[in-house]
C-alpha cells in the first residue's frame, strides 16, 4: 500500500478531518485523537494516539482531537502560505455536531468548564475566520479509519477517500489478515459503542460519559439529550436500568417508534442509559483489569449499593434535577434494595417505573433457570475458578448443555427457556439483541440470585459459613432487604407480565403484600396478561402497551 499524488498545476486547497474514539484505552481510559489532512484530496499527513488527559464524555473527547486538528492546520497553513501553494483558508471537518456547537457557541459550553481554558482558544481562530469547522458523516470521515477496528467495507471505503492504492491495498487485507485475524475485520459490539453503533446511527445525538464508583469500578453512561428534530429536552431525565446480561443496548434495540429510550427522547425527556460493572461499556476500573479475580467480587448487592447511587449522583449533578427511573429485570431488584437500604437514591428521586420486578423469586416457573439454580451451577463455576461469567464461552455453554439433557428440559428455544413465551417480539429484533447480547456478569451474581430461588428470601450474599458472614455482617446470617421500608411516599409503577417465566405472577403478589401500607395514591399496578420477560423492552407494542402508561405516570409525579 502506498500514497498516491496528483501533478497540480493551481494551487491547494487544504482540508483536515478529525475523531476521537471514547475511552479507547482499556488500561487508562484515555480517549483516542485522530486526524488526517489532504490536499486537494491526496493525503499528507496523519496522527493517532491517546489523548494527554481522561475525557469525561464524547463530546470532550471529540473537542480536544478537533484542536489538535486545528493546530496541525495552523502550522501546515501557515508553511503552504509562506510558499505560496494556498489556496483560501483550511477547512477542519468532524462528525461529532456537538463538539462543533461547543467551539462556535459560547452559551453551548457553559457546562463544559471543567475542560482546560487552553482549548478554548479554537473558537477565537473560527471566530478570525482564521479556518473553518464544518460538520460530516461519519460515514466520510476518514480520519475513523484511526480510532478503532473498522469493517472491511469502511475501511477500504475511507482508504479511497484518502486517495490510496487499492492494488496495494488487497494485499495488505490478506497479509495482515493471515498474520494477525483481528487486525482488519468487521466491527463487533465489543469494538464498537452504543452511541455509534445503534443511537447515532437511528439519527439521534449521543453522548458518552462515565461513572467512578466508591469501590472504583468506572462505568459507561450514555446520553440522549434531544429528539431526532434537536429540540432540546423540556423534561426532567430518565434513567433507563437493563437486566441481568444485558446492558444499555437494552432501550434502544427496536425500531426508534417502538424503542423506549428512543420515544422517551422524542417525548422530551432527557434520556440517560446506565451499564453496570463487568458490561462491555462498563469494564473499567481504578486498580483492577477484568483479567483480576477482584474484578469480578461482587453480586447484585454491590450493584444497588454503589453502581445505582453513582449513576443518580451524576445524571442529578449534570442536570440540576431530580429524576425518573426505569429499572427492567435486575434493574429493579437494584431499585428495591436501594430504596429499602436508603443509599442516598430516594433523594433524588421522581418516581420509579419497574417493569418485570424482581423481588422474590422462589416460585419461578423457568425450569432452566431452576434447574441450574438448584445444580448450584454458579458455585460449580466458581470453584472452577470462572469468576467471569461468559454466557457464550465454551465452558458455560458445555454446563448449559448438560442442563437441557435433563428429563423434561426442553431448550430448543433457549431465549423461550429462559424468559418465557414472548408475544411480541420481531425475529429481526432478537437478531439485533443476539449480536450485542448476552453480556458477562460475575458468577457470584449468578449465585447470589440463586440462593433467592432456593431460599425464596430477598437477602445480602450469602457466603456459605458463618465465619465469613460474622466477618461481612456481623451475624451468622446475611440481613435481609425489608421491602416494607422503602418509603411509602415513593411513586411506584409495576408492571409484569402473565406468561414471564421470571417476574412470576405469584412472586410478584407476594411482593405486593409487603407494598400494602405503600401510599396508595403512589403505587400504580399493571398486568399485561400476554407478555413474558423480554416484551416489555422488546415487544413492537410495548409503546401503546406499557410506554405510552409509563410516560402518563411520569407526567404525574
Amino acid at each position: 500500500m502506498g500514497l498516491r499524488y496528483k501533478q497540480m498545476d493551481q494551487k491547494v486547497t487544504l482540508e483536515g478531518f478529525a475523531d476521537a474514539d471514547y475511552a479507547a484505552s482499556k488500561d487508562t481510559r484515555s480517549s483516542t485523537t485522530s486526524y488526517v489532512f489532504t490536499t486537494n484530496g491526496d493525503c499528507i499527513c496523519w496522527k493517532s494516539q491517546l489523548q494527554s488527559v481522561v475525557s469525561l464524555s464524547t463530546t470532550e473527547a471529540e473537542f480536544m482531537a478537533t484542536t489538535e486538528a486545528f493546530k496541525e492546520a495552523i502550522w501546515l497553513q501557515g508553511m503552504l502560505q509562506e510558499l505560496k501553494m494556498m489556496k483560501g483558508k483550511a477547512n477542519i471537518y468532524s462528525d461529532s455536531q456537538s463538539s462543533i456547537h461547543l467551539c462556535k457557541n459560547s452559551v453551548y459550553h457553559e457546562k463544559s468548564k471543567h475542560i482546560d481554558i487552553r482549548l478554548f482558544w479554537i473558537r477565537e481562530k473560527i471566530e478570525e475566520d482564521v479556518i473553518s469547522l464544518d460538520k460530516i458523516g461519519t460515514e466520510d470521515n476518514p480520519a475513523d479509519i484511526r480510532t478503532k477496528v473498522l469493517p472491511v467495507n469502511k475501511f477500504k471505503h475511507c482508504l479511497n477517500l484518502l486517495n490510496l492504492e487499492i492494488e496495494a491495498r488487497t494485499k495488505l487485507y490478506t497479509t495482515v489478515a493471515h498474520e494477525n485475524p483481528t487486525a482488519i475485520s468487521p466491527s463487533s459490539p465489543s469494538q464498537d459503542d452504543i452511541c455509534k453503533s445503534m443511537v447515532e446511527s437511528q439519527g439521534y445525538s449521543c453522548e458518552q460519559h462515565q461513572v467512578i464508583t466508591e469501590d472504583g469500578y468506572i462505568l459507561g453512561l450514555q446520553r440522549i439529550p434531544v429528539g431526532r428534530s434537536g429540540k432540546k429536552a423540556d423534561k426532567p431525565p430518565v434513567l433507563l436500568q437493563h437486566g441481568i446480561f444485558s446492558d444499555g443496548v437494552t432501550w434502544v434495540l427496536n425500531s426508534p417508534e417502538e424503542s423506549l429510550a428512543f420515544v422517551l427522547a422524542e417525548n422530551g425527556y432527557d434520556v440517560w442509559l446506565g451499564n453496570t460493572r463487568g458490561t462491555v461499556s462498563s469494564r473499567g476500573h481504578q486498580s483492577l483489569t477484568p483479567n483480576d479475580p477482584d474484578y469480578w467480587n461482587w453480586s447484585w448487592d454491590q450493584l444497588a449499593a454503589y453502581d445505582l447511587p453513582a449513576f443518580f449522583q451524576y445524571v442529578h449533578d449534570h442536570t440540576g434535577q431530580n429524576i425518573h427511573y426505569v429499572g427492567h429485570s435486575l434493574g429493579t431488584l437494584m431499585a428495591f434494595a436501594a430504596f429499602s437500604q436508603d443509599y442516598k437514591v430516594s433523594n433524588m428521586l421522581r418516581s420509579a417505573a419497574l417493569l418485570s420486578p424482581i423481588a422474590y423469586l422462589n416460585q419461578i416457573p423457568s425450569i432452566l433457570t431452576k434447574a441450574a439454580a438448584d445444580l448450584f451451577l454458579g458455585e460449580q463455576l466458581y470453584w472452577l475458578g470462572l469468576h467471569e461469567f461468559i454466557p457464550k464461552g465454551q465452558e458455560i455453554s458445555k454446563l448449559v448443555e448438560n442442563i437441557c439433557n435433563k428429563p423434561g428440559i426442553n431448550c430448543s428455544d433457549l431465549l423461550t427457556a429462559f424468559t418465557g413465551s414472548n408475544c411480541c417480539i420481531n425475529t429481526s429484533t432478537i437478531n439485533v439483541f443476539l449480536e450485542h447480547e448476552p453480556q458477562p456478569t460475575a458468577t457470584r451474581n449468578l449465585i447470589h440470585l440463586a440462593q433467592m430461588i432456593r431460599k425464596g428470601t430477598i437477602a445480602m450474599y450469602d457466603y456459605g459459613n458463618v465465619v465469613e458472614n460474622m466477618k461481612k455482617y456481623g451475624k451468622p446470617s446475611p440481613p435481609s432487604y425489608n421491602m416494607s421500608s422503602i418509603p411509602n411516599d415513593i411513586p411506584l409503577l409495576l408492571s409484569y407480565g402473565g406468561k414471564d417465566q421470571l417476574s412470576d405472577v405469584n412472586d410478584v403478589n407476594v411482593l405486593l403484600e409487603k407494598l400494602k401500607d405503600h401510599d396508595q395514591d403512589k403505587l400504580v399496578v399493571q398486568l399485561v396478561e400476554d407478555y413474558a420477560h423480554l416484551d416489555f423492552v422488546m415487544g413492537v407494542n410495548a409503546n401503546k402497551v406499557v410506554y405510552d402508561p409509563l410516560m402518563d405516570f411520569f407526567g404525574l409525579h
